[in-house]
């Protein structure tokens, strides 16, 4: 579509140019709500773009979900309202296409995240280990879990920190494909794989390489009446089995992290990890700051005690 190819060659002149990297932003976003106003996510951050007087206010239009929150254009505005507050953030007047369906993350290499341009980890425990990288153009992360050993791996995010109500990736290494599920139980039977139209992983894989279980998945951020991964932090759990047969757990945890976390450079040169915390029953972590190329502070690690008998299923 050529109006589409125009709006993200509109953007790449103007990074091009002396204008910011956010008033380049918020150009685009107003391009997009231009083409179809019923890009409600990108409207809202067009008028914030449109009330920011700085690039600082501008950059929160794009990381601040409260001023988005905040911003009036919904999905019950008119065509002409959504075109008129977009187009207050544009520099030149544009004529109105016709709404198209288009991609919404915008194509800019620059990256606001801590984890942005090399993968950051810490142990989970003293045989799982997480790494993980976000990837702002796409509003992705990628996820790895390696293990110590052949079994099957769930990473879940948590709206309350517990299992049930849960939505968890869950991957066996027999030969399928990471999928997501819903938790709704402790048992088996609650465990249930999500809708096909939901299962939106990408790059997803699990595979044993020498005696490692190693499992891979892109995942959305935001995704529709799902938990989103937020800016302030969210509770995961982790989780694996004895062997290639989902059903039991040898050993599991919530832990809370923030994925998200905001680089203090605008250009996310900065890397620096920093754990919120992490709890569980059978174990206690205790994670320091890690940074994108490994560990700066070892983390002290109490083993499972007992980790025999945590069960999948296990009802208490």
């Amino acid at each position: 579509n050529g109006e589409v190819a125009s709006v993200f060659c509109n953007s790449a002149i103007c990074l091009a140019s002396d204008k910011s990297e956010w008033v380049c932003r918020c150009d685009f976003v107003a391009d997009l709500c231009v083409m179809d106003p019923k890009l409600d996510f990108q409207c809202n951050q067009a008028e914030c773009c449109a009330d920011a007087t700085s690039d600082v206010e501008m950059k929160e239009c794009f990381i601040d979900e409260t001023k988005l929150a905040n911003s009036s254009v919904t999905s019950t505005s008119t065509t002409s309202t959504s075109t008129s507050k977009a187009s207050t953030v544009k520099s030149t007047a544009t004529a109105e296409p016709t709404a198209t369906t288009v991609a919404t993350s915008p194509p800019f290499s620059s990256e606001i995240y801590k984890c942005s341009r090399e993968f950051c980890q810490y142990d989970l425990s003293d045989d799982l280990l997480l790494k993980y990288k976000v990837n702002s153009e796409m509003g992705s992360v990628e996820i790895e879990l390696l293990y110590d050993g052949v079994a099957w791996l769930g990473f879940a995010v948590s709206g309350d920190g517990g299992m049930v109500g849960s939505e968890a990736v869950i991957g066996v290494p027999d030969g399928s494909t990471p999928k997501k599920y819903y938790l709704g139980g402790k048992d088996t039977s609650s465990v249930l794989p999500m809708e096909n139209e939901k299962q939106t992983l990408t790059d997803a894989s699990i595979e044993v390489v020498d005696d490692q279980t190693i499992m891979k998945f892109t995942k959305l951020i935001k995704e529709l009446d799902e938990v989103e991964i937020s800016t302030e932090g969210n509770d995961f759990l982790w989780a694996h089995g004895y062997g290639t047969t989902l059903g039991y757990h040898q050993s599991r945890s919530p832990f809370k992290i923030n994925l998200l976390e905001i680089s203090d450079d605008v250009d996310g040169t900065s890397s620096t990890v920093s754990v919120l915390s992490t709890s569980a029953t059978a174990t206690t972590v205790s994670i320091g700051s890690l940074s994108s190329s490994g560990r700066t502070v070892s983390p002290t690690v109490k083993p499972v005690t007992n980790p025999t008998y945590h069960p999948f299923n296990q009802s208490t």
